[in-house]
């Protein structure tokens, strides 16, 4: 995750507590606070590191082979 990430995703949880500050119990907040911070770090490595490296991996080749191959014998 990139500094200009971090910085927006702090913003966006650091309003979110500042609207629950008064309306839940301050470990809820911590929890959530946390929780929320690591699922969209986690959510950013999927979009921007594994998903594009797994789309252009062998293993796609492998499966459009397959699927041509497939199609080619029900055109047959």
């Amino acid at each position: 995750m990139n500094d200009h990430s971090v910085t927006g995703l702090s913003g966006i949880l650091g309003q979110m507590v500042a609207y629950f500050r008064n309306r839940v119990n301050v470990d809820d907040l911590d929890v959530l606070n946390f929780s929320l911070y690591h699922l969209f770090c986690r959510i950013d490595y999927l979009y921007l590191t594994a998903l594009p490296e797994l789309f252009s991996s062998s293993i796609l080749a492998v499966t459009e082979q397959a699927l041509s191959d497939d199609l080619a014998y029900r055109r047959n």
